[in-house]
Order: C-alpha cells, then structure tokens, then sequence
C-alpha cells in the first residue's frame, strides 16, 4: 500500500520489488527521491542503513500482524511468526535509537493510515521533504475493515491468547508504546462475570479491617533520626563495595537529607553532589568540602551542573516522583563521563505499595482501587487530616527498559522488586486488575544498573 501512496509525491522513483537494504547503492534514478520497499530479512541488517537515508517504519497493532495471512505461504497458518515479529520490534527499537537525533526516522501507524489517510500523507511529506502531487484518497480507496479482525475470529483469539508469557510481555511493551489496546476482549472467560463493586469508604474499612492481621508490609521501615547517620554510613559501604565507588566522584538525583553523600565521602574517598527538588533541614550537618547538596530539578533546568561530569549517578527510590522521568534519564546521561556508571531504583505504579501508604492502608493496590477522594476520606476521619495516595509517575517497566534504550545506556542488570499476587484479592477485585499484566501487579521495584558507553 505505501508504495502505491509514494505516487502522490512528486519527483519519486518507486522500486516496486521487496529488496534488501543494499540496493539502493544499484539503483540509477534522475529522480529526487528513491523509495525502496524492504524485504523480510532486512530487519537483520536495518542498523547497518545509510544514516543519511530516511527511514519509515509502518507499524500495525501485533494482534492483527500475528494474524494475518499471505497468499503466497501455505506452509503456516499465519504469515508473521512471533520470533519474526520480536525480532522485527527489537530492530526497531535499536534503529529508533541510534537515530532518535537524526530526523531520518519515523514511524506509521496503519490504523492512522486508513482513518485519516491525508493527513498521515502531509506528515510524512513533512518527514521527507516531497511535495504532494495529489491527496492519499485520490490514489486509493481506503477501509478499517481489516481493523482487529482477530476480535471476529474465535480461533485468532484462541492462538492469542496462548502466546508464551515473553512474547506477551513483549507485546504488552509495544502496546504501550504505540498506544494500542492490549486486552483480548473477546477471549471467553474461564469465569462467570463478576459483578463491579462499589469502592466506597465504607469498602475501603471494610478491607483495611481484614487486612489488618495480615498487613502488605508487615514490618515497615520507621524513620529513627538518631540512626540517620548509622543509616547512611550502612549504605554507603554497600554501594562502595557494590559498585566500587572508592574515590570516585557521585552524583544522587533525589539525594534527600544527604547522609548517604555524607558518609561516601568521609568512609570512601568520593567527591559527591546531592540534588533534590528541595532543601531538607539536615543539609547543614552532612554537606561539606567534598559533599555539595543543591535544590534543583535537572530535568527543567538545563544550566544546573552544566560541564560537570560523574564517574557514577545514583538514584534511590526517587525516580517515581519525577514528573519528567525521561528528561531526567537524558541529563543523569549527559552528567556521566564516557564509560561512567549508574544505578537507579524505583517504585513501579501498578504495584501493589505504589501508594505508599502501607504503614496506615494494609491491602494491596489501593491506589488502583480507590479514587483519591477515598483516601482523603479514609484518613481524615482515622488519621485526623485527609491524605492521599503519595505521587508516583505511571512508567511501566517495559517502558523504563524503552527509555533506557532510547537515551543511549548500556544495560549491565536489571531485576525486580516484587510481591506475589494475592490470588484471592485478585480475584475479587478482577474487574480492575485484569486490565493489567500480571507480571506489572507484582513488581513493586525495579533496579537498573546501567552504563553510558564509552565511546558515548
């Protein structure tokens, strides 16, 4: 189809036949623009293209790719395997990266294509720098028919639904990044329907009593202000032997009161700099010669440590509360030499502490459950004073490992944090936790230890 598109933009060579990446060294054309349709193999070799070359990736919901069908393949039922189509999605991203300052790459939904043909058409006119000889619907005739035609297939959806967990995962992850819909919706369910509950406060009490005995955090960490530093000195000799900071210079997004930074320095020789959204009261007690502690957000302000460089950003349990977690992740980039070291934790949303009210609230996923005004309901008539969920930014963790790609890190680890799913609970409340993986539900952290290469 986007090749018969191309010849509504003037002054275009179209090379009809499906080829490899190599030919547009072979083709002659006096033309100003050359468009060559890849074939199936090109995904193995798409990072070796030209970067002077423009690049568009049309992309399509995977449930219709993993479904669809060509007449010329009858050895399979579908035409796309899954490891093809992982694999396609992988390139992808890896393209997607190494030419995200470029301006030579964008991406075509197919759904956006048939709905709204001329404007997808002015879009990629824009990308490429052709001008438009006639609209996209003066060249075809155009139709969503084709649109989720697994959820008219009872046999589709069958084969979808028995997909292996890594290749739901995946999907999950692509969905999610090209705003697609995820969800089966017409699987049948192993269940009757289960009646929507009303989540009230008096539900809310209700489980909160229930739980009480049996709390999501049975022993919760207390804050002691007079082990602070001992809490400090304890951490920092695991991130010293750990990560091998000894002399190192340190840099904490989300530093907090600074007693980690403190005890870095004085114990392990490092040149720290802590930066936080605000002055905590204790910054005069642990800054010092070799410990600065700033009020900064390094994800609005450009100017702040500008031509500094770390040997190794740290970030604990802080990440969930940035509001701009993919700017962050840029200058946290930016702020490391080559070859430097970072590692970072946080709190995942569609976990089930996300809230972080687990010293007060006992069950899991509150957050997800209950509207806010519950919450400030809930405790201003047990607490004194109306509380809500504390803020937590909604990154996923496929979308955390997408970021991480997209800026340019090197993943040296990544593992998870998590809860085991109460079954009963989850099944209670199905009617809103289904409509999100299960491997989300359980994953209260992730912990990333990452590296900005050295030839970065």
């Amino acid at each position: 189809m986007m090749i018969r598109l191309f010849r509504t933009f003037a002054d275009t060579h179209i090379h009809w036949k499906e080829s490899p990446i190599g030919v547009f060294r072979t083709i002659r054309t006096d033309k100003a623009f050359l468009v060559v349709k890849r074939n199936s193999s090109t995904w193995r070799h798409i990072a070796k293209l030209d970067p002077d070359i423009h690049l568009l990736y049309m992309i399509r919901h995977p449930y219709d790719v993993l479904t669809s069908r060509h007449p010329k393949v009858k050895s399979a039922e579908f035409y796309i395997t899954p490891e093809r189509w992982t694999n396609e999605y992988d390139a992808m991203l890896d393209v997607a990266r190494m030419r995200s300052d470029s301006g030579r790459f964008i991406y075509v939904r197919y759904e956006d294509l048939v709905s709204e043909p001329d404007r997808v058409q002015l879009r990629i006119a824009a990308f490429a720098g052709q001008s438009i000889v006639k609209p996209f619907t003066q060249q075809l005739a155009f139709s969503t028919d084709s649109l989720r035609k697994h959820e008219r297939n009872q046999s589709y959806l069958r084969y979808l639904a028995g997909l292996p967990p890594q290749t739901r995962s995946r999907i999950d992850a692509f969905c999610e990044q090209f705003d697609y819909d995820a969800t089966l919706k017409h699987v049948p369910r192993r269940r009757s329907v289960m009646p929507v509950v009303t989540k009230d406060l008096a539900l809310f009490e209700r489980l909160n009593e229930e739980y009480r005995a049996k709390p999501l955090v049975p022993r919760p960490r207390a804050y002691a202000p007079a082990k602070i530093e001992e809490t400090g000195r304890r951490r920092a000799a695991e991130l010293a032997r750990r990560f091998g900071l000894a002399g190192k210079s340190v840099l904490e997004i989300g530093c907090g009161r600074g007693e980690a930074l403190a005890a870095l320095a004085e114990r392990h020789g490092c040149r720290c700099v802590g930066v936080d959204v605000r002055t905590y009261p204790l910054w005069p007690q642990f800054a010092g010669a070799a410990v600065r502690l700033l009020e900064v957000d390094l994800s609005q302000d450009p100017v702040a440590l500008a031509g500094e460089r770390f040997d190794f950003v740290l970030s604990l349990a802080a990440w969930e509360h940035i509001r701009h977690p993919h700017a962050m992740l840029e200058r946290a980039f930016g702020l490391l030499r080559p070859g430097g070291e970072m590692y970072m934790s946080a709190n995942l949303h569609r976990g089930p502490k996300a809230s972080h009210r687990y010293r007060q609230v006992f069950f899991p996923w509150p957050h997800l459950l209950f509207e806010d005004a519950v919450f400030e309901a809930f405790y201003a008539k047990h607490h004194g004073s109306p509380n809500r969920p504390s803020w937590v930014n909604r990154l996923t963790a496929a979308q955390y490992l997408l970021y991480f790609d997209l800026v340019g890190f090197e993943r040296i680890a990544i593992s998870y944090r998590t809860t085991p799913i109460d079954e009963a609970f989850y099944a209670r409340f199905a009617d809103v936790l289904e409509r999100y993986p299960r491997f989300d539900l359980e994953r209260d952290f992730i912990e990333a230890h990452l590296r900005r290469p050295a030839a970065g």
